[in-house]
């Protein structure tokens, strides 16, 4: 028998910085050719790590375009995240189980120091392509 459990999760900056942090640097190097970071806070100040200014892009509504071929981009938005980590939590509810938090008397959060570099990457492969694509 499957049983749904609905439940909020407050999704906070630091799970998105971990998650672009993790396949910028690592998970998702494989398929991804270039990125071109759109921050609406213009260029980024020297010393900022690209996954980190990456990261704050999408927090602040910016965007993030992602190269994934001779002529092919794709651009990941904060909605397109959300998009993509819902589809992921769908595919993936034991790596959503070890990655929730919960506070005492708190709404649960989602924390990636339980997730690894594949997760990273089908979190992002689904928020660009709604789908598993690489690896």
């Amino acid at each position: 028998m499957n049983l749904v459990i609905p439940i909020n999760i407050n999704l906070e900056e630091e799970f998105v910085e971990d998650i672009l942090v993790t396949v910028l640097e690592g998970g998702s190097n494989y398929w991804i050719k270039d990125i071109r970071i759109n921050h609406p806070g213009g260029a980024k100040p020297k010393g900022v790590p690209s996954s980190i200014w990456a990261s704050q892009a999408l927090i602040n509504d910016g965007s993030v375009i992602f190269k994934t071929g001779e002529e092919k981009t794709e651009t990941l938005t904060i909605g397109a995240f959300h998009n993509g980590l819902l589809v992921w939590a769908e595919h993936h509810p034991r790596q959503v189980a070890s990655a929730i938090f919960v506070e005492c008397g708190m709404t649960p959060t989602l924390d990636a120091s339980n997730l690894d570099a594949n997760d990273a990457d089908a979190i992002l492969q689904y928020a660009l392509f709604g789908k598993l694509v690489y690896g």
